[in-house]
């Protein structure tokens, strides 16, 4: 009961007026918010939303055997690590199986709170996807083995995205790439001071994800400034109609006339349709709306991920970027990085940079700690005019709601399987969805 009392004095309230929120004063707070809950789901379903997402399909990063590939460059030999587990035990992996643990954890330290079991069926994981490719693993075999966090994660990752563009420096702005790679290689270099090369070279693999995340086209946008861009355009119920209509249009999205929707506190129990379909997707926002908006970013992330064919022309000729050692290429996404040797190799040179800067720092007194960033960040790929340009034509397309492309590719991002299963175990555990009392007749 404190916890419902406090979210009372905080909450805004819900008054549902489809595609937009109405907030009345904090003191009716999470009134009409769990009264919402209680009536169409019961108590079980206050604790359920707070608890977690119904929505969390925003996955955005390299694979897990792609970020494994960058520990070494070719004819060294890989550095191992170690962790500590829960129960005492050691785990030693590569230094590439450590970067790729950052999609898995929040931090190296949290690394220690779990078992050797876990850190071990992990491992098992990221191996098989890097020697047996992509599509190996299955989203639901990567959520179990990190215990529901990979989920959670995907669902708020600005941290692996670049920085704002007006952002200077390593510690401006602290939701980037750039910035949370900084914070474990300042946290190593003091380790190596220490003589600690062994913790030191574990944290530094773990920072190493955010570096090797800023060679993916996907990531060099900041994903936050994308989300306040759609928040800023109108007619997002205009746009929720139009995907509920997409969405039941497809094969995959059919499946959902077997449900009933749920489409708001003041209003009965509706057979699926285009409208009501629509009210659960605004309920969603309303509730979720991280991760709502998450997904406007995610359609970005996607399409310029694509945009990458070797020696292509025209869409598919790739995102053009260029680093401060004046090499310009083209920039492949997540799960494209097969399709540019060149990325993997400059994005081990900097990995390789970021190991050596804290072997070099081993009980050494005084550290250049600007100059080690950008003996490192000089690797790391940027747009240049063309790519910049290529990158705001997406963006104005996905990122306003009221285009056909932003809805279809929102459509997209719902039918793909992985996506579209999840989401729908979720709207049923959120009592959003249900199977009707009375069977739906064949053929709706």
């Amino acid at each position: 009961m404190k916890d419902l009392r406090r979210l009372k004095r905080e909450q805004p309230r819900e008054r549902h007026q489809p595609g937009r929120l109405v907030t009345e004063p904090a003191s009716d707070a999470a009134s009409q918010k769990i009264l919402d809950l209680q009536r169409r789901a019961g108590n079980a379903a206050v604790t359920s939303w707070l608890a977690g997402s119904a929505f969390a399909i925003s996955l955005q990063r390299y694979e897990a055997g792609e970020h494994a590939q960058f520990g070494a460059r070719e004819g060294e030999t890989e550095k191992t690590v170690k962790v500590s587990s829960s129960d005492g035990k050691v785990v030693a992996m590569q230094y590439g199986e450590m970067i790729a643990m950052g999609d898995f954890f929040e931090s190296p330290d949290q690394m220690k709170t779990v078992t050797e079991k876990e850190l071990q069926g992990l491992l098992t994981l990221i191996r098989r996807e890097r020697d047996r490719g992509l599509g190996s693993v299955s989203e639901k075999e990567w959520d179990d083995a990190s215990a529901g966090r990979y989920l959670k994660l995907a669902a708020k990752n600005e941290t692996h995205f670049a920085p704002p563009a007006d952002a200077v420096g390593f510690d401006a702005g602290g939701q980037n790439n750039r910035h949370q790679w900084w914070i474990q290689h300042v946290r190593a270099l003091g380790l190596a001071q220490r003589k600690q090369l062994d913790e030191a070279l574990a944290i530094n693999a773990f920072g190493d994800h955010f570096l090797t995340d800023a060679f993916s086209a996907g990531h060099l946008v900041n994903k936050h400034l994308m989300m306040e861009t759609a928040k800023n355009h109108i007619g997002i119920w205009d746009f929720e109609k139009k995907v509920a209509k997409g969405v039941l249009a497809t094969d995959k999205g059919a499946e959902l006339y077997r449900y009933e929707a749920n489409p708001g506190a003041l209003d009965s129990w509706a057979p699926m349709s285009e409208e009501s379909l629509a009210h659960v997707i605004d309920r969603i926002r309303y509730w979720e709306p991280d991760v709502f908006w998450s997904n406007f970013a995610k359609a970005v992330h996607d399409r310029l991920n694509k945009d990458i064919a070797i020696g292509g022309t025209g869409p598919k000729k790739g995102i053009e970027v260029m680093n401060n050692n004046g090499t310009v290429w083209q920039l492949p996404g997540d799960a494209h990085l097969h399709e540019s040797p060149q990325t993997l190799k400059i994005a081990k040179d900097a990995v390789a940079q970021s190991q050596k800067n804290v072997t070099d720092a081993l009980g050494k007194e005084k550290l250049d700690y600007n100059g080690l960033a950008y003996a490192v960040w000089n690797f790391v790929p940027r747009p240049t005019a063309v790519g910049a340009k290529q990158i705001e034509g997406v963006k104005k397309k996905l990122l306003d709601p009221g285009t056909t492309e932003s809805i279809g590719a929102t459509v997209d991002i719902i039918i793909k399987p992985e996506n579209f299963d999840a989401l729908v175990s979720g709207l049923l555990k959120k009592g959003l969805l249900r199977t009707p009392k009375v069977p739906v007749p064949a053929g709706r």
